[in-house]
């Protein structure tokens, strides 16, 4: 059974699910695989859990292309398909689906 949660982060509060009740100042561990990140160039609208970066490199592997994308300070690690095209130094947005977070407890 998963709980529904809202942790803070350094980019705000994320919507996410925990595998047991979190309680308000609980330290958390927010999980989302590299594949998991929606990438958009214009921002969506209602899109979840919506960042905005910059990208800072691409990696193309052939099926995929690993993107890491900085939000603030921080780095992301995203897994697209080939088609996915944004430039280098380029905006980008990054929706984190609820369904997908795994916020974890650290204590």
């Amino acid at each position: 059974m998963l709980f529904r949660s809202t942790v803070k982060t350094v980019f705000g509060e994320i919507s996410a699910h925990a595998v047991e009740p979190l309680k308000a100042g609980d330290a958390v561990a927010l999980s989302v695989r590299p594949e998991d990140l929606v990438l958009d160039e214009a921002r969506p609208a209602g899109a979840p859990n919506l960042l905005e970066g910059l990208v800072q490199a691409r990696e193309f592997l052939g099926e995929c292309v690993n993107i890491e994308i900085r939000v603030g300070e921080e780095r992301l690690l995203a897994r697209a398909h080939p088609s996915q095209r944004t430039g280098i130094g380029k905006p980008i947005f990054v929706s984190l689906p609820a369904e997908k977070c795994l916020a974890l407890s650290r204590g």
